[in-house]
């Protein structure tokens, strides 16, 4: 039976699934180099999260989430060019 997760357990997964959405425990593991059942078991609290892995988790969730507003910075700026290109139609 999984033990309840810790706050900050909770927090790191929560943040995970909402970055990475159904995919979480292989985007995860991948970023972690660690087995997805590894991730999976610190996930559901089978095993404990240990403050290092926490750590290396924020710092997935910033650098990823930092790409990402690059990214839809970019898609915004090519969608304002198409819209004027349009003539603003």
């Amino acid at each position: 039976m999984p033990n309840e997760l810790t706050p900050i357990a909770k927090l790191a997964f929560d943040g995970v699934r909402k970055l990475f959405g159904d995919k979480w425990q292989s985007q995860l593991a991948t970023h972690l180099e660690m087995s997805r059942g590894h991730v999976n078991n610190m996930g559901t609290g089978a095993r404990a999260l240990p403050d290092d892995t926490a750590k290396r988790i924020a710092e997935v969730l910033l650098s990823e989430a930092e790409r990402r507003r690059k990214d839809a910075d970019a898609a915004t700026k090519i969608a304002k060019k198409i819209i004027e290109k349009l003539g603003g139609k």
